[in-house]
């Protein structure tokens, strides 16, 4: 839905197909591929489990990840964009985006993503608009880190939106941005101070 939303908006975004069953895999064309669960932590048989995007380089590997991933938690499928990994952070109260942090993921340890350096940074400007027209068509509440990919060739490409607090809290935190005493301030229906 997110990615036909976008698209009508005139934002790129990474091409993925949506795995819901082994029975019904789509074929890829080339590797590496990357393997997205469409939620990171998932209640699987009462127990809680942690699931990261995986890049897999050959066929094997691929059915392999799927047989796993595909039992607990759908996943996106796309082929892997050599680029840079970045994420916009934004704030929203009813609708209305308050705060905004944007951060340059410098080194992935997992190739494709998962855990990885980040350093504040001034982002492009499109690429921060994007994500803000996308959450303003959204009527978005609460917390997004929306990821991009900016490509080799110089194009900038959503990955996704993650409705929660990311591993990029630490950083906003340490740039001198309360995020949890926001998200308390908004639903408590507090105004928030200007940001920091």
């Amino acid at each position: 839905r997110i990615q036909t939303l976008a698209r009508q908006l005139g934002i790129s975004v990474v091409p993925s197909q949506l795995v819901e069953w082994l029975d019904d895999v789509p074929p890829v064309d080339r590797f590496p591929v990357v393997l997205t669960p469409v939620q990171s932590i998932v209640n699987s048989a009462g127990r809680l489990r942690s699931f990261e995007p995986v890049r897999v380089e050959n066929e094997e590997q691929r059915q392999a990840q799927l047989s796993y991933l595909v039992r607990h938690v759908p996943v996106l499928q796309h082929q892997f964009i050599p680029g840079q990994s970045w994420g916009v952070t934004l704030v929203y109260a009813y609708g209305q985006c308050k705060w905004r942090f944007a951060y340059e993921r410098l080194h992935e340890l997992a190739p494709g993503g998962a855990c990885s350096y980040r350093r504040t940074a001034l982002a492009p400007d499109s690429m921060v608009r994007d994500a803000i027209r996308l959450l303003d068509v959204l009527e978005w509440h609460g917390v997004a880190d929306v990821d991009f990919i900016m490509a080799e060739d110089g194009r900038c490409l959503l990955t996704g939106i993650r409705p929660a607090l990311g591993d990029s809290l630490a950083l906003i935190v340490d740039a001198g941005a309360n995020l949890p005493a926001a998200l308390l301030q908004i639903a408590m229906d507090e105004a928030l101070p200007a940001q920091p």
